[in-house]
């Protein structure tokens, strides 16, 4: 982390990515929550009281909804989300006992971030303000739209100069 350790990470920290709803499946109750890889990052980044924006594409509908709250309620910046599509992805999670390990099953086909594509992102606006960026390699694993809207955030644009100048 270089000389300064924590401090050189303060800034606005951008994360694009899968956010789904995850079911529980326990065997006095099911719990359904929202969860995902780079959702527990942005989580874990604003739990330490850094600047987190979420960017990724939710349903317009009660799901979407919902899942925006819950990240807000992690202090999760939600205004770079796009709305979208017909669902949300979902997985459901049999926890592990013992030596058996935990399931997971995902169901991401036909989901709002799994119908993504380019231009549906302003990605100048997500990264005016920007100082790090992060995606995992689910997300342009999803499908191809996903991959194409991930090579473009990464492709920079013309005034990228004037968007980072040099420290």
């Amino acid at each position: 982390m270089g000389k300064k350790g924590i401090e050189t990470l303060v800034g606005l920290f951008v994360l694009l990515g899968i956010v789904g709803l995850v079911f529980l499946a326990l065997k006095a109750a099911n719990l359904a929550s929202f969860g995902g890889g780079e959702a527990n990052v942005a989580a874990s980044l604003a739990n330490f009281g850094l600047p987190v924006e979420f960017v990724t594409r939710l349903p317009a509908n009660d799901l979407g909804d919902a899942c925006v709250q819950f990240m807000r309620g992690y202090g999760i910046g939600t205004s770079r989300i796009v709305r979208g599509g017909e669902r949300l992805g979902i997985y459901f999670l049999e926890m592990g006992a013992m030596q058996r390990g935990s399931k997971v099953v995902y169901d991401r086909a036909y989901s709002s971030i799994a119908t993504i594509e380019p231009g549906m992102i302003d990605w100048q606006s997500v990264f005016a303000d920007a100082d790090w960026f992060h995606w995992t390699g689910i997300t342009p694993a999803v499908s191809q739209g996903a991959a194409e809207v991930c090579r473009e955030a990464s492709s920079p644009p013309a005034n990228w100069a004037s968007l980072f100048p040099p420290t």
